[in-house]
């Protein structure tokens, strides 16, 4: 891509630079829907899977689980009821307060609409898994893979694809937590050997014993090791240490793993949440993660949204099997507003 004057601004153009690739990605996500003639607009994916996890929820509900400004909400629903993809109907416990929820119309097409937002995630990655370490870089790197193909283009390749299993969008898992037994030693072997065989998250190697497994997994103290468990399944698990001894010891590190059939259920975000508010009952003061792998762009996300900053990226640190030398990134969380 040619420099432009907003390359040569550098910082003092970030925000008209994300302006116009917001735009550019928007635009994308308008034809590819137009194309398949259904009848989304980019902005209604997260009301729409938000509806789908919880029933009946005003417009203050949805502005508070998504962050974002109460306008902008009022704004999008109105556009999904005109579309026939939502319903407003008073609370019936309280006549002041208006609920939303999903009409037939979106709930028999919701299959479909995974599979475009499923196609997306997946050419998003591609653009942003750059290798790039400085935001700038990156929306250089984004800009100019855009020009190679626009998001609808990368989006109905992955559509016309061959079929592959897929992240079904599902409701959230229902399990119980518990501190880990010697009796889930083979569901803690087997969920890591999961990772080992992925060979995308952690830095493991491909001989690691079940041994060496079950010892990273469930160390002994001060380390503490929980399983999430289904139908008194382990489908889940974490392990949460110091980060490093001695004076390091304040802060804590921690490992997560959710068995491949239990995926895309928001077991991850369960077992995070769980870890987070255990770690500041015993008394650490932040958790850090040392080696977040960028191409997990799943886990990246889920960290920001749960309080994580990214302090430090290396570069061509971590051999993707696929994505050959990627960075990887440096998360810290503080702990007291959770004390």
């Amino acid at each position: 891509m040619t420099t432009d004057l907003l390359e040569q601004l550098g910082p003092l153009a970030l925000t008209l630079r994300l302006k116009r690739l917001s735009h550019r990605l928007e635009e994308g996500g308008r034809r590819l829907y137009r194309t398949l003639d259904t009848p989304l607009e980019p902005s209604w994916y997260a009301i729409l899977l938000l509806l789908e996890r919880e029933r009946d929820l005003s417009v203050t509900d949805i502005a508070a689980a998504l962050r974002v400004r109460h306008p902008s909400v009022i704004k999008s629903v109105k556009a999904m009821e005109a579309a026939g993809l939502v319903a407003a109907t008073r609370d019936p416990n309280d006549g002041r307060r208006r609920v939303i929820d999903l009409t037939d119309l979106a709930r028999d097409g919701f299959d479909g609409f995974c599979a475009i937002w499923d196609a997306f995630d997946s050419s998003l990655s591609t653009l942003i898994d750059s290798g790039h370490e400085d935001i700038l870089s990156k929306l250089s790197a984004i800009e100019s893979r855009l020009d190679d193909a626009e998001l609808d283009e990368r989006a109905r390749g992955v559509l016309d694809a061959p079929p592959r299993p897929r992240r079904a969008h599902r409701a959230p898992l229902r399990v119980q937590l518990r501190a880990m037994t010697p009796a889930d030693s083979d569901a803690i072997v087997e969920m890591g050997r999961e990772l080992v065989a992925a060979g995308d998250t952690y830095a493991y190697e491909e001989d690691m014993s079940s041994k060496e497994l079950l010892s990273y997994w469930n160390p002994p103290t001060p380390s503490e090791g929980w399983v999430a468990t289904h139908r008194d399944e382990a489908v889940g698990m974490y392990v949460i240490r110091p980060n490093m001894p001695g004076p390091g010891g304040h802060v804590c590190n921690a490992s997560f793993a959710v068995s491949a059939s239990r995926r895309g259920r928001g077991l991850g975000r369960a077992l995070a949440r769980h870890a987070l508010e255990r770690a500041a009952s015993t008394g650490y003061a932040a958790m850090q993660f040392n080696a977040v792998v960028s191409t997990n762009t799943r886990a990246v996300a889920l960290w920001l949204d749960l309080g994580f900053r990214i302090v430090g990226t290396i570069p061509a640190a971590f051999a993707h099997p696929d994505g050959g030398l990627v960075p990887i990134h440096i998360m810290h969380r503080a702990l007291a507003d959770l004390k």
